[in-house]
């Protein structure tokens, strides 16, 4: 700003001076134009006080600051596509729920580890479909001997005669039977043909056998018939 010096004239009168100033000639000069001014004013209006100011500003985060923080914030983009990949609440806790009932891997694993292979136990089953009912095979045993008993039985089998010893002897007494049979009727005979009015009592006749059980007489009502001897079972006599 240009300021003109102030001139003081003294010379009239030593109590009295003039000041001698162009921009005093005319009291306008200098001052700013009304519409200038309300234009100012409007402007001032819709401005802030600066104390305002000031306390609005004094609660506000600093710049770098600000930035420095939103540059750790994930961009709201990011979160929405990520969030959208996450389970909801309600499902998460259903899932809990049934994780509370499984087992726990480490018990699992430990209780397979005691179990057997599946090839393992088709092989066990196979052979198992061959093997005896239990029942069954208690059932069978109990009909069968002891081996003791068994072992008794056998002992005395081998001091009993062999069967086909058995079947002569068999055969030869019925041939003696049948030969007695014979010589019993021809007795009879004889004996009616010699006395027949004398009633003779019951005819019987025995088999007279030694201390080794062969056959060595014939008798007929107690009389010896025959005088050579005979082995039963094992010779024709």
């Amino acid at each position: 700003m240009h300021h003109t010096p102030l001139r003081l004239d003294c010379a009239a009168s030593p109590t009295s001076f003039t000041i001698a100033n162009p921009i005093f000639s005319n009291p306008l000069v200098g001052k700013a134009d009304l519409s200038a001014l309300n234009t100012t004013n409007a402007a001032l209006a819709t401005k802030a006080n600066q104390t305002d100011v000031d306390d609005a500003l004094a609660l506000k985060a600093n710049a770098s600051t600000t930035t420095a923080s939103l540059n750790t914030k994930l961009d709201t983009s990011v979160f929405n596509t990520q969030i959208a990949e996450k389970a909801d609440l309600s499902s998460l806790q259903a899932t809990n729920t049934t994780l509370a009932t499984k087992a726990n891997q480490a018990d699992v694993d430990d209780a397979l580890a005691l179990k057997a292979d599946l090839s393992a136990l088709n092989s066990t089953n196979t052979t198992l479909t061959t093997k005896a009912n239990i029942t069954d095979m208690n059932n069978a045993l109990a009909l069968k001997a002891d081996t003791t008993d068994l072992d008794a039985i056998n002992t005395s089998l081998n001091t009993k005669a062999p069967q086909t010893s058995l079947d002569t002897t068999n055969t030869n007494l019925t041939a003696l039977t049948s030969t007695v049979s014979t010589l019993t009727t021809q007795v009879n005979s004889q004996a009616s043909q010699d006395t027949p009015f004398v009633q003779f009592p019951q005819v019987y006749t025995s088999l007279g056998l030694n201390a080794n059980g062969n056959g060595e007489s014939l008798y007929h009502n107690g009389h010896r018939l025959a005088l050579h001897n005979f082995l039963v079972g094992k010779d024709k006599y």
